[in-house]
């Protein structure tokens, strides 16, 4: 394994380098081993070996996927510490983490700022931020500063809003976004779909469901357990 070849250098006196502490700690992260990625990084530092932008970009996104936000904020600022620039990738897996854990608060501040230190997000950040948000006008918002700045959204962007309307019952705007994402030359998905129908479920709008329920199988989209199920709740309600 990585971390088995990493001590093996150090017996057979190899100063490991940074290239050989990434490719640790990216096999930690692979392997949801957050803690040890952490300690990796640490050990960098303690043995002299200077962290790179990637280095604390994979232990970022190794504490986003464990849910450990706080933990990921640390590390960006630590980096801002350093010679090591943060760059995109640092705040979106920073903003990612901040929305697993549902501090809408911090992801959009981490949004700003990006702004700020002249970092450009990219439709990864916008869209880790979209899923953070727990209001539907703000994904909204959102999306029109995606187009106001122009980067391009992905389907996975629109289907962030469209869910986020969803919880709300603002079935209308997520309709309007389930058809904003044709005329922004993507394709609808599965998910984009079934967050629609879920949305005219919570507001007892069944014909809507329905209808996009037939839409799918028109353009060949596979329904899946979810579709089904809130459009027969939908019909159920009606």
């Amino acid at each position: 394994t990585a971390l088995a070849l990493l001590a093996e250098m150090v017996r057979a006196t190899v100063d490991p380098n940074t290239i050989s502490y990434t490719a640790a700690i990216t096999a930690c992260k692979e392997a949801a081993e957050w803690r040890t990625a952490l300690a990796l990084l640490a050990t960098m530092v303690q043995v002299d070996v200077q962290p790179d932008t990637t280095s604390y970009n994979v232990t970022i996104s190794s504490c986003q996927e464990a849910f450990v936000w706080r933990t990921a904020l640390a590390l960006l600022t630590a980096m801002g510490r350093t010679i090591v620039e943060p760059d995109t990738i640092s705040y979106s897996a920073a903003i990612s983490a901040s929305g697993n854990a549902a501090e809408w608060q911090t992801a959009l501040a981490l949004l700003a700022v990006m702004g700020q230190a002249t970092v450009d997000p990219n439709a990864f950040s916008y869209t880790a931020a979209i899923s953070a948000c727990m209001s539907w006008w703000t994904t909204l918002a959102l999306l029109a500063t995606m187009d106001q700045v122009a980067v391009q959204p992905k389907t996975i962007s629109y289907n962030s809003a469209i869910s986020a309307c969803g919880k709300a019952s603002a079935w209308q705007a997520a309709l309007t976004l389930l058809a904003a994402i044709g005329r922004a030359a993507l394709d609808p998905d599965t998910i984009s779909y079934s967050a629609a129908i879920s949305a005219c479920e919570g507001a007892a709008e069944w014909q809507a469901a329905l209808a996009l329920l037939a839409a799918m199988v028109r353009i060949i989209v596979e329904p899946n357990t979810i579709t089904f199920s809130a459009a027969i709740s939908a019909c159920e309600k009606a």
